[in-house]
């Protein structure tokens, strides 16, 4: 590893999931990465965070008992924050609009949905490393610039004009509009070299290595999806029998959230395995339970049928979109809903 640019480059991934924290890491080893960590909440990371200076956080937004943005607003903002500039990808299932707009406002660097590819894990590493952008400190906002620019490195041809060192890049302050603006930082770009680029050194056979790291991994997630449809029927009858009595209970409002979190692990896991059908179900189950719909009986069936959709994908191990069938089932889900 001594002969290889990346495996000075010190990274945390942190996920409540410990099968997904193993394939990123993985994956990350099969990228060229050699110091990857893990956590699996977000006080775990900041511990570790006091402890080790680390390169590039990937970070989800479920991490009780604190979440993702709670998570970058500390490293962002507290006086104690080990590295409040450390560029931060979020990677998340929580792929709705208003949460992407919430992750950018509070500082992240980058943002990813699962189900993700490969070769979007590797833009945004890229991105992080040969287009870093400026930093913003201010009152309400601190982190990266929200306006993206195309700056490379500032190498010898940029010296010779008068710009900054590499080594002096990232330090100069500009003040405006009541803000101190941070040249972009360079550091990650030294770290592998000025001479090395990111798009080279994750080549595209690193890139057919990762893919099969996770297509070998796909048996496990099924077993462990099965385990997960298991989780979701038990928390169903409990809200179920809640919401007959008092659906306003703590045990009510429990196995909602939990209903929730099964699902929209199940919404970002199942993609990247290829089962897109069980992604787009899981989706909608997530999206009913989240949209405080649930009124009636009725609406409890709603969920009924589609724990039962998402146990016969697993159970059948029915890849892809499935075709016209799981389009139709697709099309009867939305139906129902909106009934």
């Amino acid at each position: 590893m001594a002969n290889n640019p990346l495996s000075g480059i010190r990274i945390l991934h942190i996920d409540p999931d410990k099968s997904f924290i193993t394939l990123i890491r993985n994956v990350m080893s099969a990228f060229g990465f050699a110091d990857i960590d893990t956590a699996q909440n977000g006080k775990e990371a900041i511990q570790k965070m006091a402890r080790k200076n680390y390169d590039i956080v990937i970070c989800e937004w479920s991490i009780a008992p604190i979440d993702g943005l709670d998570f970058v607003t500390y490293i962002r903002k507290n006086e104690n924050s080990p590295d409040y500039a450390i560029p931060i990808i979020m990677l998340t299932a929580r792929s709705e609009g208003k949460n992407i707009q919430k992750a950018r406002d509070v500082g992240i660097t980058e943002f990813l949905t699962k189900p993700f590819t490969i070769n979007a894990l590797r833009q945004r590493i890229v991105s992080v490393v040969e287009r870093p952008r400026e930093f913003v400190l201010s009152d309400g906002y601190c982190g990266p610039s929200r306006r993206r620019q195309r700056k490379e490195a500032p190498i010898k041809e940029r010296r010779s004009r008068g710009a900054q060192s590499m080594e002096e890049f990232g330090t100069r302050i500009v003040k405006k509009y009541n803000a101190k603006i941070l040249s972009p930082n360079f550091k990650l770009k030294r770290k592998i070299g000025s001479e090395n680029s990111i798009d080279k050194l994750i080549s595209l056979e690193k890139i057919k290595k990762a893919e099969t790291i996770v297509e070998e991994s796909a048996q496990g997630f099924i077993e462990e999806s099965i385990g997960d449809i298991d989780r979701l029927k038990k928390k169903f009858n409990i809200f179920m029998n809640e919401f007959v009595t008092n659906k306003n209970s703590e045990e009510a409002k429990s196995a909602l959230e939990e209903l929730k979190e099964v699902s929209v692990r199940i919404k970002g896991n199942a993609g990247i395995y290829g089962y897109t059908l069980a992604t787009n179900v899981a989706n909608t189950l997530f999206s009913f339970c989240n949209a405080n719909q649930i009124k009636t009986k009725r609406d409890l069936e709603v969920i009924d049928v589609h724990i039962n959709a998402l146990e016969i994908i697993f159970q059948k191990n029915i890849k892809g979109e499935f075709g016209v069938l799981g389009k139709e089932l697709i099309r009867e889900l939305s139906e129902l809903i909106r009934k």
